[in-house]
């Protein structure tokens, strides 16, 4: 390509400097008035010539830089990772796992090519985002990006470590959350619930990565504070199953002391506590499977026995603590350790059975401390767990009395103590006690409550907002540098999730895993419970905070940005990610209708991007019928209030693009879609006249053939599909052939006349005719001469039939101002065709062995049309491309017209 380019530059030069000179030199030598007009003539010619070679090598390179990416290796190794045959490269990857800093366009892609030209004014649209310049602000995806968090990310992958998003397990998870998405908006058509929490959790635990155990634990904490039920939980009617967006007004409101915003953290506190209580019985139906040798429970226990053998196992591995000579215990051979059961009764949420357990052992618990059974019934049966202020006052006393005199104490006595009366708050852990993280962080939430904070005591204070910050200040301090050092970027974000920093935890998440990051946005968001900020002012940055300083998240960026990675392949679940930006139109105000906007903004973006009209608009089949594209079978989500304008200005926008970058096909569809049919013929018009315009002999002109939309049963059926002539599966306009594409559309309009009476009259008759002379064509280089003519001639646009009478021909090129471009610009050409035919055939005729007075009558008349054709080409000279006229009069000549 290279050398073809410096050839045409040389070629250009030298022709331009050879021509210049030769007319120079002959203005030297003459003198006369004359020569100078003729040199001066010549000179002007020259120049034209020049200035045409000089626009043809721009044109030229604009063409290359457009269209050409000489960069073969990196072609070549984009190729190689398209198909998993190699690594990414880190360029590669940084682009696509983070925000790079390369100016991007309308979905991220590099921006640094020109513009093409698109229309008489040579407007680009390649150079920016298709829709960058709206007055709603910076382009819907993609933009300069920074880097998140300040981090360096492009050495970071999908999976975290690994070789970037074209490793297969990577690819093999997105797939996965791809198929989950789309049963997402199906559940959302038909308004049923959809279990987006247990699908996306089992998406990840199938994929099973390095961190996909937190990611898990992270969805059971949001079932737990949702009250997502499961697949058999759903069936029943009762089952009070979440709906879409049911959390989104007690999550948005701002006033921190509102009963909505109090029912709020309730619901964090509890279903985070509640999850972690469920996480450790679970813990202890392991050990039991384990170990029964060392638990003993036989049968089926009850919870008291399973927590009683779960004690015993522990105690034989000697895990319940360093001192167990200070255990206290009850029993005959004393192997029951009370306070130690009623800690991990505690600890599992099973507060009745712990109630109980002390009645039934009340002897003990009277001689121990007579208060704390009456304390542990208060608190089992309080929706709040709260003591009265006369049992907290005494169970405080006890606890700091002991704690005062520092003597040996059962450890657990202590720490049931702590839970119960939540004494001594300013040391919120279960020292001594060797605790796991769960623990702590369940003690946390265990202590936490949540009302009216002016009925507390100042150092009894501790809700949510406490733990949200102790969490934030173990994140600054162990998850900012080497997250590996810390046991992993999950573990943050688990205990963020847990403490509800939802937009801060995916922002975390964003940098290190944004497969993941994208996808608990898309289902905390299906319940409402993320804050959205507004795409026009947050930019980049993917969390912002609002003037009352509360995180929130751009959802439409992060969403429209994931899409890049695989739009071209699969514009379809790109689709049907952008839908999702609609489930915040339900916000108040304008915030709800800029989020509407930018979902509209962000498919129609897509639509130019990919040219998937077939998949997003809809498609016309092989029979005839329209069928929908899934942008319209998402109509419903998209919020549109009624409104049709936004698919028909979708749709109309992108058959101008088509159609200004010579896409017939797709131009034709966008138009037929979007009920434009005059334009599908004056589309077809302006091909079916290119189509003529080809020499006779020469390639003929090919389209570019429309992508039918298939789904993967008909992808698998193709060949047998493409072999069965009735099928209708396949798009009625997958064909590179003007002729055969004006066919199938005329009989698709002729099949309905509403579509005709849309269509203007002259460009009813204009397609016909160029339909005819394009057919004629045909039949004249299968050498069917007489036939062609006779086709011309029937459709009266020349003097075929005018038999010498010079009042026909003159009637017939006055006619000619009449005609339309199309057909006007080829009239040259089919002059020629006709002529030649006549020849053609006369010399058959007269080629003859005998003289036959049938062959000379028709051989006459041959030649009278060619005398006719010429009379009317005469008319017409000057209305005719030089070329033309000197052709046909060679022509004439040989036939003997001249």
């Amino acid at each position: 390509m290279g050398s073809t380019l410096r050839d045409l530059n040389q070629f250009s030069s030298q022709g331009g400097l050879a021509a210049t000179t030769q007319a120079q030199n002959l203005f030297d030598n003459d003198n006369d008035v004359d020569s100078y007009i003729t040199n001066l003539h010549s000179q002007s010619t020259l120049a034209l010539i020049q200035e045409g070679l000089e626009q043809s090598k721009r044109d030229f390179d604009t063409f290359l830089e457009d269209n050409v990416q000489i960069e073969w290796d990196k072609q070549r190794q984009k190729i190689y990772e398209h198909f998993g045959l190699g690594r990414q490269s880190e360029d590669l990857t940084a682009s696509q796992s983070a925000f790079g800093s390369t100016a991007r366009g309308a979905f991220g892609r590099t921006t640094n090519r020109k513009g093409r030209s698109m229309g008489p004014n040579n407007a680009s649209v390649n150079g920016r985002s298709t829709f960058g310049a709206s007055a709603a602000g910076p382009p819907v995806l993609g933009l300069s990006q920074s880097v998140l968090g300040g981090r360096e990310s492009s050495d970071k992958s999908v999976m975290g470590g690994q070789a970037g998003l074209q490793d297969r397990y990577a690819r093999d998870k997105q797939e996965k959350f791809m198929n989950e998405v789309k049963r997402l908006n199906e559940a959302r058509l038909r308004e049923d619930p959809f279990l987006v929490l247990h699908a996306f959790s089992e998406v990840e635990k199938v994929s099973g990565t390095e961190y996909s155990d937190h990611f898990i634990n992270a969805y059971g904490a949001l079932i737990s504070i949702t009250g997502e039920k499961n697949d058999v939980e759903a069936l029943n009617p009762s089952s009070n199953q979440p709906k879409e967006r049911s959390f989104t007004k007690d999550y948005l409101d701002d006033q921190p002391n509102s009963v909505a915003s109090v029912r709020m953290r309730k619901r964090i506190l509890d279903g985070s506590r509640k999850y972690l209580e469920s996480k450790f019985l679970e813990q202890v139906e392991d050990v039991l499977r384990r170990n029964p040798a060392e638990a003993l429970v036989g049968g089926v226990p009850s919870m008291v026995n399973k927590i009683r053998g779960f004690v015993r196992a522990k105690a034989a591995f000697k895990e319940l603590g360093a001192e167990p000579e200070l255990f206290q215990r009850i029993g005959d051979n004393g192997e029951e350790f009370p306070w130690i059961i009623i800690f991990y009764l505690l600890r599992g949420g099973l507060l009745a059975e712990a109630a109980e357990y002390v009645r039934e052992k009340r002897n003990f618990f009277q001689n121990t401390d007579r208060n704390f059974a009456s304390a542990i019934t208060q608190y089992a049966t309080d929706p709040d767990r709260r003591l009265t202020p006369d049992t907290q006052q005494k169970v405080g006393h006890t606890h700091a009395q002991r704690t005062r005199l520092k003597t040996p104490e059962d450890p657990y006595r202590m720490a049931c103590y702590k839970i119960v009366g939540r004494c001594d708050m300013s040391k919120r852990n279960l020292d001594p006690i060797k605790e796991t993280m769960d623990d702590w962080v369940w003690l946390q939430f265990n202590l936490a409550r949540e009302g009216n904070r002016a009925e507390e005591n100042a150092g009894e204070v501790f809700g949510l907002e406490e733990i949200r910050t102790t969490i934030a200040e173990i994140g600054q301090k162990h998850f900012t540098n080497d997250v590996q050092d810390s046991g992993g970027y999950g573990v943050y974000f688990y205990l963020a999730t847990l403490a509800g920093l939802f937009e801060p935890a995916i922002n975390y998440l964003y940098t290190h895993n944004y497969v993941s990051a994208v996808h608990f946005a898309v289902a905390l968001d299906y319940y409402g419970l993320l804050r959205v900020s507004d795409w026009t002012t947050a930019g980049s940055e993917i969390l912002t905070y609002t003037t009352r300083q509360q995180p929130q998240l751009n959802f439409g960026r992060v969403v429209g940005y994931y899409t890049s990675d695989f739009r071209a392949a699969r514009a379809d679940a790109a689709a049907e990610y952008l839908v999702l930006i609609c489930m915040n139109a339900d916000l108040p105000g304008e915030a709800g209708k800029q989020q509407a906007g930018l979902c509209h903004e962000a498919l129609r973006e897509l639509v130019l991007e990919t040219r998937e009209f077939a998949t997003l608009l809809g498609d016309v089949k092989s029979n005839g019928q329209t069928t929908l594209g899934l942008i319209q079978e998402r109509v419903p989500l998209l919020k549109l209030d009624g409104e049709t304008g936004l698919l028909n200005t979708i749709t109309s926008e992108a058959a101008r693009m088509a159609d200004d970058n010579g896409r017939i096909n797709d131009a034709i569809l966008l138009c037929h879609l979007a009920g434009e049919y005059d334009s599908v013929v004056t589309i077809l018009n302006r091909a079916l006249a290119e189509a003529l315009s080809v020499e006779l002999g020469q390639e003929p002109l090919r389209l570019e053939p429309l992508k039918p939309r298939l789904t993967p049963a008909e992808s698998q059926q193709l060949q047998q599909q493409r072999s069965d002539l009735t099928s209708s599966s396949l798009s009625m306009l997958g064909t590179d052939d003007p002729v055969e594409l004006a066919q199938k559309v005329l009989a698709l309009y002729d099949a309905n006349s509403l579509w005709w009476r849309k269509v203007n009259q002259m460009n009813r008759d204009t397609v016909g005719i160029l339909y005819n002379l394009n057919n004629a064509k045909k039949i004249i280089e299968a050498g069917d001469y007489m036939t062609a003519l006779g086709q011309i001639e029937n459709l009266r646009i020349l003097p075929l039939s005018a038999g010498g009478n010079v009042s026909d021909i003159r009637a017939t090129a006055n006619s000619f101002n009449q005609y339309p471009a199309e057909i006007s610009r080829n009239i040259g050409n089919v002059l020629l065709w006709c002529i030649g035919c006549c020849s053609r055939h006369r010399e058959h005729l007269l080629s003859g062995q005998f003289d036959d007075p049938m062959r000379k009558v028709l051989a006459d008349q041959l030649l009278q049309k060619a005398k006719d054709l010429m009379v009317f080409a005469g008319l017409i000279k000057y209305k005719l491309p030089p070329r033309v006229f000197e052709t046909l009069a060679r022509e004439g000549q040989d036939v003997g017209a001249l």
